[in-house]
């Protein structure tokens, strides 16, 4: 501070002001507010400012060591700008038809960002014939999920330039942006690894693209039009080389696109055949995929949209793909019936009484106290009268139910594939259900296994391989439970199950 400057009122405030006001600035003003002078740079490098943004980015466990570092203030440093890997938890890439799911997370035993592939397998191959039509078979579906953890997808340690890997590869300070980071994740020491931060696509682009365009893949814009986002950027996983252009990758911090970004893996020959065909090392066979993610509220069930989530499912010779089930809200809804109800029986309002989400009416707890304590007499004598409270109960809960019913059993139900097959790729529609209520009601099965389950009308997307030929065909949709769908390909004639995913099991490592 100059001799002649007025003093701070912020630094004249009292110390737990001070403390109070920085617990409100995001990492980037907090760097700043500690560059100002020395008092404030005493009090905004305090672990208790730092480890909650360190938190607020590694969701499903409590960070509680800043490790490899003395303060969670290093630690955030380190792995700025690319704290959004473990953040948004799922990534799906664009890696030719099938694609790949990985599951981004913290491991503060080494203070590393690390990335798996997640993968399924089914642990029970049985096929049994449905009790209503003998010739329609029911696959069994008993899912193994876990993560790949021979082959990471993504390391990044908690201090690169003490990597002697890393640092061979780079040549930059350590407190500079990096577009491209080396990575070792494999102990084959030709196969070369490293991230790359992506540049999202201008608006306008992306619409023109996608407007010039609106089949598979179209125009390599990631992720495709069936994922919502405001983040697209250019994707490359059918022609790697022929795609990206040097603008597509971030340049600094403020290009830094955070729902995508991209992995370049190569073989690198430098003692073999270097020498025999050109100066330096040679890249072969380079793959270039780029990933995007869902925001959380997309896959994340609430009680009127139960189905929403990250599931698997068996398609026979292609094996587990993983799926986004996407159940939209009100405001994305074809379906409405009853729209034209505005006396709180609309199903999705409440009962006339004004109980919600079917909480129970207040004034049915207060009916089933009276009478209670009675002797025998007069409650033989009121019998007539509990008997006509009970009714009224009963018809209250049914009625409840019902608007329940109503408010989960309406609108679409869209399954998009995370991963996919050589028939149907990742990012498609592997079927959709137009209407879950009144409107899209086939019948409630009665017979087993689904006795009691809802049936409702779908649309399933084949097509022949190479994705040539697509079509939706009739099918139908089997609501089992909201953990637990059943698809009946009734061209195909057989059914199969889905399962939810439970995502955050994975988050911690172990």
């Amino acid at each position: 501070m100059l001799p002649d400057a007025e003093p701070s009122r912020l630094v004249a405030l009292p110390p737990e002001l001070i403390d109070r006001i920085l617990q409100y600035l995001n990492p980037v003003d907090l760097t700043r507010v500690s560059e100002t002078c020395r008092a404030l740079y005493v009090r905004a490098i305090a672990d208790y400012l730092w480890q909650p943004h360190v938190q607020d980015n590694v969701p499903g466990q409590s960070v509680h060591s800043s490790y490899p570092y003395a303060s969670f203030r290093e630690l955030y440093r380190a792995h700025d700008p690319r704290w959004f890997l473990p953040k948004y938890k799922i990534w799906f890439s664009d890696a030719g038809l099938p694609g790949r799911l990985i599951v981004a997370r913290y491991d503060q035993r080494r203070g590393c960002i690390e990335a798996y592939q997640l993968v399924a397998n089914n642990r029970d191959d049985t096929a049994v014939p449905w009790q209503a039509d003998p010739n329609v078979l029911i696959f069994a579906f008993d899912p193994e999920v876990k993560l790949h953890l021979d082959m990471p997808i993504i390391r990044l340690p908690a201090d690169p330039h003490n990597d002697p890997y890393v640092a061979e590869a780079e040549d930059t300070p350590a407190n500079s942006f990096q577009p491209e980071i080396p990575m070792r994740v494999s102990t084959i020491g030709h196969l070369q690894n490293s991230f790359i931060h992506a540049r999202r696509l201008p608006d306008t682009e992306a619409s023109a693209r996608l407007a010039s365009n609106s089949s598979f893949p179209y125009r390599h814009v990631w992720p495709p039009p069936t994922i919502p986002t405001e983040d697209r950027v250019l994707g490359a996983g059918l022609q790697p080389s022929a795609c990206l252009r040097p603008t597509d990758a971030a340049r600094s911090r403020r290009e830094v696109c955070d729902r995508a970004f991209r992995i370049r893996k190569w073989i690198e020959m430098r003692e073999i055949w270097a020498p025999l065909l050109a100066p330096g090392p040679v890249h072969i066979g380079e793959e270039v995929s780029t990933y995007a993610t869902l925001h959380p509220a997309l896959y994340t069930p609430t009680p009127r949209r139960p189905f929403r989530g990250i599931w698997v499912g068996h398609y026979g010779g292609h094996g587990c793909e993983f799926l986004w089930i996407h159940q939209p809200d009100d405001d994305d809804d074809d379906d409405d019936d009853n729209d034209d109800d505005d006396n709180g029986d609309n199903g999705h309002d409440g009962d006339a009484n004004g109980a919600e989400d079917g909480a129970r009416p207040p004034e049915d707890e207060a009916e089933e106290e009276e009478g209670e304590g009675e002797d025998e007499p007069d409650a033989n004598q009121n019998a007539p009268r509990r008997s006509r409270r009970r009714h009224r109960r009963r018809r209250r809960r049914s009625s409840s139910s019902s608007h329940d019913d109503a408010d989960v059993y309406r609108g679409r139900l869209l399954a998009i594939k995370l991963t996919g097959d050589a028939n149907v790729p990742r990012g498609e529609c592997s079927w959709v259900a137009d209407d879950l209520g009144r409107g899209g009601l086939v019948r409630v099965a009665t017979e087993e296994p689904f006795a009691g389950v809802r049936v409702v009308r779908s649309r399933g997307h084949v097509a022949h391989t190479g994705f040539r030929s697509d079509t939706y065909v009739d099918s139908q949709l089997l609501l089992i439970s909201h953990d637990r769908l059943a698809q009946y390909w009734t061209s195909m004639g057989h059914i199969s199950y889905y399962h939810r995913v439970d995502i955050d099991r994975f988050l911690v490592p172990k």
